[in-house]
């Protein structure tokens, strides 16, 4: 089910959370979010940099619905690879 299902209006009241690891990352308790994007986006801004695998977990309080998210994320872009050929006389 895509994430469009799911509608929500800046009065209603969010609670979400970023999980990895075993950890709670990051979590909101709000009104003010008209999109899960807004609301997956605020998550991972507050939870700052981290690696690896994890569940973002969305409830609409006001319209009864919830939503768990995987998510996976690297704390920085991996560098090129570069290969050099040494020659030897």
């Amino acid at each position: 089910m895509g994430t469009s299902t799911y509608t929500m209006t800046s009065t209603d009241m969010i609670y979400g959370s970023i999980n990895a690891g075993g950890n709670t990352l990051a979590g909101i308790a709000s009104t003010g979010y008209n999109s899960i994007e807004q609301v997956s986006r605020q998550l991972r801004e507050t939870a700052g940099r981290f690696a690896g695998i994890g569940t973002i977990s969305i409830r609409n309080k006001s319209q009864g619905w919830s939503v768990e998210l995987p998510i996976a994320t690297a704390t920085c872009r991996p560098r090129a690879y570069s290969v050099r050929h040494h020659i030897v006389a």
